[in-house]
């Protein structure tokens, strides 16, 4: 087994190469851009999140679970977020929420599998790639990641999507106290109590991850209390270890958290407007969050989801899976406002949406202008004018 497999399986669920004490926090100096990457898995339903309130389509097709003036709040050109979105006004208005519309890709598939598999790693719908599109990034300019050890952090979820791959160093933590409960357990063993070199290395690579472990828990205690105030909610709570570990020196280039169950195949409207609530009031305290700790410029908030719903309704009052989406950035450094073009509502293909926008050029945007990566894996598609 070599150090990298080792490592994949290891007890404290460090993934990638081998960190040690001291290595994986930033100095004063260090200004990583980072980007907070919320998955909204099962396929966020976008009609019904930024809706044409009077367009005839719009409301022919959903005859029972299509917004109105009273569960929205106008956004201007004719669309209304809904209400459930409501904590995101204040940031809609002062300039700091995107709202890109109409993303997809030729040839759409609908399982969730392979679309979640096409947006990870930013492939065509009938290419099949073994990285993801943040690891394709950093095999072309390592450089724009490599200010620290760690890279990518997955937290409250052990899937890395777009993290995944062989070259950047990864760290997955579903539960911070497991995490430290873990390395607690973890025997130092004295690496001369073996004559075999290759377990040497492996144990003492142990030790390294045992002694990073301790050293982030330590940091993580001495780091003050935020004050901001965050629900209770699994999504928020994640997003609040995010803002603390930023807080407490540890700035991998993403954070990836997951936010389920979208996946609203009946009795959507109530379950869909408690989803919205929570991304929303999770992605405001994190706002919150990182201005009180001075990361403002520095952390921007971006989701996605493997596909839209389709457009009609189904005989369950919920949406079957669909195709293009909308998509929401967030931060100080974004310029907020509506981003490209919403799909025609008259013009369906076998009654799904036609996506206006390749997502791949969002992706192309935060390679060049958060990162100002020069990779030009997506050089060919049409970048947003997102970041200021």
């Amino acid at each position: 087994m070599n150090r990298r497999s080792f490592l994949r399986n290891a007890s404290l669920s460090i993934l990638s190469l081998g960190l040690y004490r001291n290595v994986i926090f930033a100095n004063s100096s260090f200004n990583q851009k980072t980007l907070i990457l919320i998955e909204l898995k099962g396929g966020n339903d976008g009609l019904n999140t930024v809706a044409p309130l009077n367009n005839k389509y719009y409301l022919a097709a959903r005859p029972n679970i299509a917004l109105n003036s009273e569960n929205t709040f106008e956004i201007g050109e004719n669309l209304a977020l809904n209400s459930s979105l409501k904590s995101l006004q204040p940031l809609w208005e002062s300039g700091s929420l995107a709202i890109m519309q109409g993303l997809g890709y030729p040839n759409p598939n609908r399982s969730h599998f392979r679309s979640m598999d096409i947006w990870d790693t930013g492939s065509n719908s009938d290419e099949y790639l073994t990285e993801g599109w943040i690891q394709r990034v950093y095999s072309e300019d390592a450089s724009v990641f490599d200010s620290q050890n760690i890279q990518g952090l997955a937290l409250g979820n052990d899937d890395l999507g777009p993290l995944f791959g062989q070259d950047m160093n990864c760290l997955v933590i579903n539960r911070l106290k497991q995490f430290f409960k873990q390395a607690s357990r973890v025997r130092k063993i004295d690496e001369n109590r073996t004559g075999n070199s290759s377990l040497n290395h492996l144990l003492s690579i142990q030790s390294g991850l045992v002694e990073a472990a301790y050293e982030l828990q330590s940091k993580l205690q001495k780091s003050p209390k935020l004050k901001t105030k965050f629900p209770k909610t699994k999504l928020a709570q994640n997003m609040q270890k995010a803002v603390e570990l930023l807080a407490a020196g540890f700035r991998p280039a993403v954070i990836k958290i997951t936010h389920g169950g979208f996946d609203t195949h009946s009795n959507q409207n109530n379950q869909h407007a408690r989803l919205l609530k929570q991304l929303a009031d999770a992605m405001v305290s994190a706002y919150d969050g990182l201005s009180e700790i001075g990361l403002s410029n520095s952390v921007i908030q971006l989701t996605y989801s493997e596909f839209g719903r389709r457009v009609d309704e189904n005989n369950s009052r919920g949406t079957d899976h669909g195709t293009a989406n909308v998509h929401f950035a967030l931060g100080k450094m974004i310029r907020g406002g509506l981003h490209g073009t919403y799909p025609d509502l008259n013009e369906l293909d076998r009654g799904d949406l036609i996506y206006t926008r390749d997502f791949r050029g969002l992706y192309k945007t935060i390679i060049k202008y958060w990162w100002q990566s020069s990779s030009r894996i997506y050089e060919k598609f049409d970048s947003f004018n997102l970041i200021t």
